[in-house]
């Protein structure tokens, strides 16, 4: 008689099914909520070399799920996953470079793997890449990305993209990226459409569909919202409406903007849309901190031209 032997799988391929197995068991667990089973079993992954294990295990390190918070470690394992071409990870260790967590700051570092991330298709970092290239001035670079990202049905995106065309003046293709945006009820993309029916910009004017649009946004908290629908009430003769508009006090919580639509008013340089101050110049641009408006001004300045008036709008027009 011949017997036949099995083959046995390659060495690799053994510890490859392994961390598979370990992978899925840790998601089990992290659905039924057993946080410290599942960041063991994802942490015993990820050393098998298991890149989505890698990066939720950089996650849990981040987060202190189920595990002692730890960004070094957190860092380290998005690295492991990045060089790996994980763009999750890639994302995640852009940002802790961004913000010097668990690696010393480094920006030049931050915008190489934000790119990669975009370049292997993952669009929320290709919303943020497009932040970033709007911040260096390469306007068309940056309406590229955030129209993939905003093609890809991210709501970020869309709000990125119809603020990169309203800065251009391509109010047309603007409107069509709020319209989704809105759609997809995000407060800060319904503020700003109302303004475009009550102007007529890039859309038929109409203005009571405009005011009805920014009472919606401002009843949720937006802030730009609340201002323009002051302004548009009192221009449409509706004096007192106006002024309770103008005495109610934002919902604790709410910011320049709210929910993914706060990047239509968002930091010029970073694309984070908290702590903005307004530049005192041009009163167009945001930036969130000290450090992002100094090196955002060299791109900045030569669009930063101060308003020869405030806005008016002409109830005749």
């Amino acid at each position: 008689l011949i017997r036949h032997r099995v083959p046995l799988p390659p060495e690799s391929a053994s510890i490859t099914i392994m961390g598979d197995i370990k992978f899925q068991a840790a998601s089990d667990h992290l659905h039924r909520g057993e946080d410290e089973a599942a960041a063991r079993l994802f942490i015993e992954a990820a050393e098998l070399g298991h890149v989505k294990a890698q990066c939720n295990a950089s996650i849990l390190f981040d987060t202190g799920r189920g595990v002692p918070q730890d960004p070094v470690r957190a860092a380290l394992w998005a690295q492991r996953a990045a060089d790996q071409g994980d763009s999750q990870a890639q994302f995640n260790l852009s940002t802790f470079y961004l913000r010097g967590r668990g690696v010393p700051r480094d920006w030049h570092l931050s915008r190489r793997w934000l790119r990669k991330a975009a370049h292997r298709g993952l669009p929320l970092a290709q919303t943020h890449f497009a932040a970033w290239l709007r911040a260096e001035g390469k306007q068309d670079e940056a309406i590229e990305w955030s129209e993939r990202a905003a093609e890809a049905g991210l709501l970020e995106g869309q709000c990125g993209a119809a603020s990169l065309r309203h800065a251009r003046g391509d109010y047309h293709i603007a409107s069509r990226w709020l319209k989704l945006a809105a759609d997809r009820g995000d407060a800060g993309a319904t503020g700003v459409l109302g303004g475009y029916y009550f102007t007529g910009r890039g859309v038929e004017c109409d203005r009571e569909r405009g005011i009805a649009l920014m009472r919606s946004a401002a009843e949720r908290g937006d802030e730009p919202a609340r201002t323009d629908l002051v302004r548009a009430l009192l221009a449409s003769g509706r004096p007192g409406e106006a002024a309770e508009w103008a005495a109610r006090r934002p919902p604790e919580g709410a910011s320049a903007g709210s929910s993914a639509g706060a990047k239509i008013f968002a930091c010029v340089f970073c694309g984070n849309n908290v702590n903005l101050k307004r530049c005192s110049r041009c009163r167009a641009a945001y930036f969130c901190s000290r450090e992002c408006l100094e090196r955002g001004w060299p791109a900045h300045k030569e669009r930063c031209v101060r308003p020869q008036a405030p806005l008016v709008v002409d109830p005749h027009g």
